[in-house]
C-alpha cells in the first residue's frame, strides 16, 4: 500500500461519529427487499462519503473491480472483503451482513484470525484500525499480510 500523504486525508467517520441509527435493522440490511451483496456495499461506500478513487487508494482495488463488486458482476475474494470492511469503517453487524452474502468466514485456522478479528471488531469504532495499520501488523508477526496493491493490479 502506498505510503502516502494522501491517504492520511482520506477519513470515514468512525460510528461513534455518527448519528445513532433509529433502527438497527434498516441501518444494517437498507430494508432493501432482494437485497444483494452489491446494493448493500454500493449503500455502505456511499455512506461512507469516500468516492470509487478514493476507496481505491485505500484498499488497492481498482475503481473498476469496486465497480464490478457494488454491479453483483464479480464475486469478491475473501481477503478483499476483510480490507473493503476495515476501509470503509464498517460496524461489525454491517460486516456480518456483508459476509452472509459470500462462503467466507474468518477462520479460527488463518494464522492470521485473531489479528484480523481485533481489526474488524475495532475499525467502526477506533481510529488506529485502519487497512495499512492492519497490513504493518501482520508483518511484524510474520504473517502472511492481506493483498498488496501491487500484487492487485488488474486480477481482483
Amino acid at each position: 500500500f502506498p505510503m502516502n500523504n494522501e491517504k492520511t486525508k482520506l477519513r470515514v467517520p468512525l460510528f461513534t461519529e455518527r448519528e445513532e441509527p433509529e433502527n438497527y435493522e434498516t441501518y444494517i440490511n437498507g430494508a432493501v427487499p432482494n437485497d444483494t451483496f452489491g446494493k448493500a456495499l454500493k449503500r455502505y461506500a456511499k455512506e461512507s462519503g469516500l468516492t470509487q478513487g478514493q476507496i481505491a487508494e485505500l484498499t488497492g482495488i481498482s475503481r473498476s473491480g469496486f465497480y464490478y463488486y457494488c454491479k453483483d458482476q464479480r464475486k469478491i475474494g475473501y481477503e478483499y472483503l476483510i480490507i473493503l470492511c476495515i476501509a470503509l469503517r464498517l460496524h461489525p453487524m454491517r460486516q456480518k451482513y456483508l459476509f452472509s452474502f459470500t462462503p467466507y468466514k474468518v477462520c479460527k485456522s488463518d494464522p492470521r484470525y485473531y489479528i484480523i478479528k481485533s481489526f474488524l471488531a475495532g475499525c467502526a469504532f477506533m481510529e488506529k484500525y485502519t487497512v495499512e495499520a492492519l497490513c504493518e501488523k501482520l508483518r511484524a508477526e510474520n504473517k502472511e499480510p492481506l493483498i498488496s496493491k501491487k500484487e492487485t493490479s488488474g486480477n481482483e
